[in-house]
């Protein structure tokens, strides 16, 4: 079952787990961002400056990460993590389900809840916004 541990970045387009389960990155357009298991940052990893920036993925090695665009004969570009990003694994216990818990719909959209914030809609608002400034402005312009 999943359950929520944070939030994504807006503009996230893939995400990927580590190979030992250490840490997880989100790839947005421009950056990339590696957290711990919990959600708590790790490091934010610069990207190559891509048209369309769409995948990440860990090395085998869990040392690097590969990234590119997308279409045919797109180029993949191995960017290194920062050895302080590299934590060693520690063991978790594997979660069992109560039986109240199995089949439960209710505990199991609760524990996948979650969204957008009322900032990121707020964020999204004021950038339609001025989009629509901006179109209405050159529009007007080239008349």
């Amino acid at each position: 079952m999943l359950r929520k541990v944070t939030g994504a970045p807006i503009m996230a387009t893939d995400a990927a787990y580590a190979p030992n389960g250490s840490s997880y990155v989100v790839r947005t357009y421009f950056s990339a961002t590696v957290y711990k298991p919990s959600g708590e940052v790790l490091t934010r990893v610069t990207m190559p400056d891509l048209k369309q920036a769409e995948s990440i993925a860990y090395t085998a090695d869990g040392k690097a990460l590969l990234t590119g665009s997308e279409g045919p004969r797109s180029p993949v570009y191995r960017v290194p993590i920062p050895e302080a990003a590299q934590p060693t694994p520690t063991p978790t216990p594997t979660p069992t389900l109560s039986e109240t818990e199995t089949g439960n719909e209710e505990s199991a959209q609760a524990a996948g809840s979650g969204g957008l914030t009322g900032t990121d809609v707020l964020i999204w608002l004021a950038a339609a916004v001025l989009a629509i400034g901006v179109i209405t402005f050159l529009a007007r312009r080239t008349r």
